[in-house]
Parts: C-alpha cells; structure tokens; sequence
C-alpha cells in the first residue's frame, strides 16, 4: 500500500468522525449533557486511535513522504498540546465534553485538510511570483 492510500484511508476516517462529531456538537446545543457518554465512549477513542494510525503512517513512510508532508505530520505529531489532547481518552477540560471533542475534531480536520491538500512537489513559496 503507497502513503496516499495509507492516508486517505485515515482521511476518510477523520472526515466520518468530524460528520459524527458535528452532529454531537449539535445535539449538545439542545441539551447540554451527554447521558450515555458518547464523547466518552465513541468519539474520544476514536480520535485517539486515527492520532495513533497518523503516527504509525509518519513512522512507516517517513523515507518516501514529500518534505511537505513530513513537515505537516512532524508538526502535528511533536507538538505537545496536541499530543496531550490526542493521546488520550479522558477528558483534558473537566466538565465540558463539549470543548474537548471540538478540539479534537478541529485539530484532525485542520490535519486532513493540511496533508490532502499538499501542494505538488514542484511547489516552493514564492515559485510563481519568481518565474514572473
């Protein structure tokens, strides 16, 4: 299997995780509370393990990604507040399942929306101002 197979799999992921959460987020505003711990439960592992599935993609393929996506997972792999948040099931803000599943969601989403959308390899900044 390539990296792009690897990843839109782990896209595909993300982006019926997002549709799931949005839906919670929505419902929370009609009733703030979470009766059968669905944050808990479904969405919360369920990040956790697409976090886990990205770590193993970087690992597996770091020798053939394009530096722009080596740098995109680096990023969101090494940075501290999201590895806190991702790593783990429980909740990093008591109390508030809503805020915790929002920056869950938001943190994959910006992530799938980052790595599918790599420009192409040609691509550096500033390339069509300097051919102009």
């Amino acid at each position: 299997m390539s990296w792009r197979a690897e990843w839109k799999a782990i896209s595909d992921q993300i982006q019926g995780l997002v549709d799931g959460g949005k839906f919670y987020l929505e419902s929370l505003r009609i009733r703030n509370e979470d009766p059968y711990s669905i944050a808990r439960k479904r969405i919360m592992p369920h990040a956790k393990g697409i976090y886990e599935a990205v770590k193993k993609l970087k690992e597996r393929y770091e020798l053939v990604l394009p530096p722009s996506a080596n740098k995109c997972l680096d990023y969101f792999i090494k940075d501290d507040n999201f590895n806190k948040l991702l790593s783990t099931t429980e909740l990093i803000t008591a109390g508030s399942q809503s805020i915790d599943v929002q920056a869950r969601l938001t943190l994959l989403a910006s992530l799938q929306s980052e790595l599918t959308d790599l420009p192409p390899i040609w691509w550096t900044p500033g390339y069509a101002t300097a051919a102009l």
